[in-house]
């Protein structure tokens, strides 16, 4: 995936004088508030603190290059996400759950991240249950998964890095040879913007988030779009996460079940006391497919409950499990899994706009998505 690029087209910025912002702070990685003194080194910005961002950024300071990662979520980690409830000490990954290593690049990475505590292995292969019943297997590939839940690998791996977060960008503008990245503190999304836009001036910009908002931030700057890259599908996901406070783990090991079965409208279960997140009771995830999902989706939060509810009743009943949560709650993941993808970067010649992801290329998530960043890396530190 290293070695190819998809071209929005030669960059349309490069004759365009500054134009006309709104009054912001002027920030800058290397000189600090508005400033005319030259760069030591050149910079760039990553929109987006999940594996991608992380990878890309750690590459790029490795290379020599100042980095800023800027993203609107309060903690690291994109959808590599962990939850509690009523207990901060009793989590449980609701996102990515696990990731394989098939490449060896990504394999060197996952051993380095074991000899370092941050990760350990989860079995060869989960259960399958569908409508015929509970089927045992597995395969050569070992599942790894982080120590002490998804996030705290994110942390583990920001932790040299620039992250300024919450920060969401709202706007990106060429300047000469530059950007100009203009951010908001907090979540503008979710119209939580806590703070005054400032501008990053960055050489590089790399968007890791997922493709329509990648669209989104690209619209008022008139760039080509490859029709590829607007083909890009995501399904979306709700997601139920539910505990119980007294009693041992529910499922049989290792802990995680892959469902196929349609009259269960859910593709993934996961114990968390077995997954090393609780020492006490047990907390379940379970994560509805794209059809149950996409028809539940704008329906009230009580409807949602009750039917994902229902169907984890069904699920465990399959399993010969009763089991009744003390709490629970529901929530969305719009861009859930890339069901549509792109084998290529996103980038433009000479522009310095990069797009990343786990949306360009065919690995894995976790491990595309950590594949991704080190290619979009390897692109700048060559001088594409």
């Amino acid at each position: 995936m290293a070695a190819m690029m998809q071209t929005l087209g030669a960059n349309p910025f490069a004759d365009r004088a500054p134009t006309a912002t709104t009054a912001v702070m002027v920030t800058d990685q290397a000189t600090g508030p508005s400033s005319d003194q030259p760069r030591a080194r050149r910079t760039a910005c990553i929109i987006g603190a999940g594996l991608t961002g992380l990878t890309a950024a750690a590459e790029l300071q490795a290379g020599g290059w100042k980095v800023v990662v800027l993203d609107k979520g309060r903690a690291p980690g994109g959808r590599a996400a962990t939850r509690y409830l009523s207990d901060r000490s009793q989590r449980c990954d609701v996102g990515a759950q696990f990731w394989t290593a098939r490449d060896p690049a990504f394999a060197a990475a996952t051993a380095a991240w074991v000899q370092a505590g941050w990760a350990e292995a989860w079995g060869q292969g989960f259960p399958l249950l569908n409508a015929n019943g509970l089927h045992v297997g597995g395969d050569a590939f070992a599942r790894w998964r982080a120590v002490g839940g998804m996030v705290t690998l994110a942390r583990h791996l920001a932790q040299e890095l620039d992250l300024r977060a919450p920060r969401t960008v709202t706007a990106l503008q060429p300047v000469g040879s530059a950007w100009e990245v203009i951010h908001v503190g907090g979540d503008a999304v979710r119209g939580e913007a806590t703070a005054p836009a400032e501008i990053l001036r960055a050489d590089a910009v790399i968007m890791t988030m997922p493709v329509p908002q990648i669209l989104t931030l690209l619209a008022p700057l008139a760039f080509p779009i490859p029709p590829e890259i607007g083909a890009v599908q995501y399904d979306r996901c709700l997601y139920l996460l539910a505990e119980k406070n007294q009693g041992e783990a529910i499922l049989p090991n290792p802990g995680g079940i892959r469902i196929e079965d349609g009259a269960l409208g859910c593709t993934w279960i996961a114990s968390a006391r077995q997954r090393g997140l609780r020492d006490r009771g047990e907390g379940i995830i379970l994560h509805a497919d794209a059809q149950l999902s996409t028809n539940l989706w704008d329906d009230e939060p009580a409807q949602q409950m009750a039917i994902l509810r229902d169907r984890l009743a069904a699920v465990l009943a399959r399993l010969d499990v009763s089991w009744t949560p003390d709490n629970a709650e529901v929530r969305r993941w719009r861009y859930g899994r890339c069901s549509q993808t792109v084998p290529e970067l996103l980038w433009s010649p000479g522009s310095g706009l990069f797009g990343a992801g786990d949306a360009f290329g065919a690995a894995p998530r976790v491990e595309g998505a950590w594949l991704s960043g080190r290619a979009v890396a390897g692109a700048i530190l060559r001088g594409h």
